[in-house]
């Protein structure tokens, strides 16, 4: 899980092969879908517009969080399990 720069936001993997935003005012979460392996990780970006996540597809996904779309970052030979 993963706190937003202004503390209004909380993110959180380990929900199968989605990312989920709770906004803590409202207690509502969105999905980030995307990913095809399970999400391990997720850290905001300093200003809060993005988010990565790392998961078992050896991929870390980049969203932007004003329009749910995503970059997928590859490379990687084996699941990715942390992102900082």
């Amino acid at each position: 899980m993963a706190y937003s720069p202004d503390g209004r936001y909380l993110a959180s993997a380990g929900d199968g092969q989605v990312v989920r935003v709770w906004d803590l005012d409202t207690g509502q979460s969105r999905t980030l879908t995307g990913h095809t392996g399970p999400v391990r990780a997720v850290e905001y970006s300093p200003n809060g517009r993005h988010l990565a996540s790392a998961s078992e597809d050896a991929a870390v996904r980049v969203w932007d969080l004003d329009t749910g779309q995503s970059r997928r970052l590859t490379g990687h030979t084996g699941p990715v399990r942390a992102v900082v």
